[in-house]
Parts: structure tokens; sequence; C-alpha cells
């Protein structure tokens, strides 16, 4: 389960962007490498700052940050349910990845195709937990889990 989990943490790489456009590099990269607004989304979310309800719908308005904030947000959950595994999950990292499954859920349809992604790559915890998800997100879940139907099970 643990190169489960690794192998999926390879797959929702953090953003680097260049020259104020969003590039995917799919290179994991520390927050002072990133551009400012997408370093200061993700310390306001990890700091749960006043300024994080704002800068989270900013970001929504952005594709760049709305792939790289979706993307973080099933990372951090991803890596509070290896450390899970591993009875390393002190009560911040609890906490933390408590939150990313609360905000994957309210950003809905954005967040619904990664972790409809997770149904696709992965099985055991990992299936489980996206699955929860997807349920509890409803109606904004269905185009993504349509498309993972689709492509899963072709006609022809």
């Amino acid at each position: 389960m643990r190169a489960t989990i690794l192998a999926l943490l390879c797959l929702l790489p953090a953003c680097n962007s260049g020259g104020g456009k969003s590039t995917n590099t799919g290179e994991v990269r520390s927050v002072a490498e990133l551009p400012e607004s997408y370093s200061k989304l993700w310390l306001a979310f990890r700091a749960e700052t006043t300024e994080w309800p704002g800068l989270r719908a900013a970001a929504l308005l952005d594709p760049g940050q709305e792939s790289f904030l979706v993307q973080n947000l099933v990372r951090t959950l991803l890596q509070g349910l290896q450390a899970r595994q591993a009875d390393e999950l002190n009560e911040n990292g609890a906490r933390l990845c408590q939150r990313a499954s609360e905000e994957l859920l309210n950003l809905g349809k954005p967040a619904a195709e990664a972790l409809a992604e997770l149904l696709a790559v992965s099985h055991g915890e990992v299936t489980v937990l996206a699955s929860e998800l997807l349920v509890r997100m409803g109606p904004e879940a269905l185009d993504a889990l349509l498309v993972l139907l689709v492509r899963e099970d072709p006609v022809n």
C-alpha cells in the first residue's frame, strides 16, 4: 500500500510557474520555489489564515492556481493516509488532512476529477477515501465519474 500511495503522490505534483504563466512540470517544489501567488495561497491554507477564503476564491478563477490547489489538497490527503498507516500521524497532520478533505468537498467539481482519477489508479484505503469524498460531493461528482466509466468501459 505504501508504494501505491507514493506512486499516487508522484501523479499529483505541485505546480511550478515561470513568467506569470502556470505550468505543471511534474516536480514537487518547495513553497519557496513557487510564484508568490501560489506560495501565498498554500501557506494561507496550511496556517488557516483569515486571508484563506479570499485567496481560495481567487484561485478558483485561475485555472493554474485551481489545479495547483486541487493537486496539493489531494497530495496532503494522501500524505495523511500514508502517515496514519505508518502510525506516524500527529495531531497537526490529522487536522491538516481533515481540512484538506473538507476543502476538496467545498471545491466540488474541480476536485471531483482528481478524486475520480484516484479510483482509476488505486485500491484499498485510497479508493475508499476517494469514493467517500465523491459520494459526499453528490451531483458535482457525476461528470467526473461518467468520464471515468466511459474511459474504463468503452462501448466498442
